[in-house]
């Protein structure tokens, strides 16, 4: 059995409404972003819940992942407020190997995230840099595309472009791969998209607002 990293609870872990726009562009890069945008509720809140299995503690390429999703988070921390309780949040992951990481999110003029891993060690997420735009892999995907993603990390993109259905396949964190039928007309593009729209529903696929 695989050691697998949990969320045991989060506290006053809050973000920007500028994050989910800004950010959208970025998904297909990071897993662990992907996870938070495809999960985006109606209040715009941040869910840091991981799928049951995740590998995150003591893993070293997942580490450094998490690591850069988190100082991408931090530049959209609020500003405010600066004293008391509401001045900072955190939340809590535990492997089952005993790993424990303690996540900080100190809010104010100067945002900072820190990742305590033992009492005196604090993983170094100010030489981290954040993901940008400018080098973010984008796949080839149309603007209007509908996004849907399973309970793990899969995901299938669908979008009508005329009497096209194109269909992107993948796992949360990379691009995924795209694939274009032509039918005869737009309306049978739509009934394919439709049906294939309901088979992925049946599967448990559900659609996300990213």
């Amino acid at each position: 059995m695989s050691d697998s990293t949990t969320l045991l609870g989060a506290r006053n872990v809050r973000i920007s409404a500028d994050f989910w726009k800004k950010c959208a562009p970025l998904l297909g890069n990071n897993v662990f972003l992907d996870l938070a945008l495809v999960r985006r509720t109606a209040w715009g809140d941040l869910d840091l819940s991981l799928p049951e299995g995740t590998r995150l503690i003591g893993y070293v390429k997942q580490e450094k992942d998490y690591l850069v999703f988190l100082k991408t988070l931090e530049s959209f921390l609020p500003k405010s407020p600066t004293t008391g309780l509401k001045s900072w949040g955190e939340a809590v992951f535990e492997s089952t190997g005993g790993g424990r990481w303690r996540v900080l999110f100190r809010y104010g003029p100067k945002p900072e995230i820190r990742v305590r891993y033992q009492v005196w060690a604090v993983k170094p997420v100010s030489s981290i840099r954040p993901l940008s735009r400018a080098k973010a892999t984008r796949a080839a995907r149309p603007d209007k595309e509908r996004l849907f993603v399973d309970t793990e990390t899969d995901f299938r993109g669908v979008a009508l472009v005329g009497s096209e259905l194109w269909v992107r396949a993948g796992s949360l964190g990379e691009p995924g791969r795209g694939k274009r039928t032509a039918f005869k007309d737009a309306k049978q593009a739509r009934a394919a998209a439709d049906a294939l729209i309901a088979k992925l529903r049946k599967k448990g696929f559900v659609e996300s607002n990213v």
